[in-house]
């Protein structure tokens, strides 16, 4: 199984299976991690090798280490 939270396990996914099968890989990974929806953006929780545990928001391309944070800028409050 392919950890999509890991950027070489992604490149090889992408190598091995095209550039369509990664995209509806992806979809289905993003929609699987999908914690919340807040303000109409969903609220993903993403592990980074750099900055460990994150609340991401889609569509705001910003971040949190709290869901707090994270709705907070869902709700344009940050």
């Amino acid at each position: 199984m392919t950890d999509f939270n890991d950027p070489e396990q992604r490149l090889d996914y992408l190598l091995h299976h095209g550039v369509d099968a990664y995209n509806k890989a992806m979809e289905d990974h993003f929609a699987k991690t999908v914690v919340e929806t807040v303000n109409g953006f969903n609220i993903r929780l993403v592990h980074s090798m750099q900055f460990g545990a994150l609340y991401m928001v889609d569509g705001l391309n910003r971040g949190h280490q709290t869901l707090d944070g994270a709705r907070q800028i869902a709700r344009g409050e940050a």
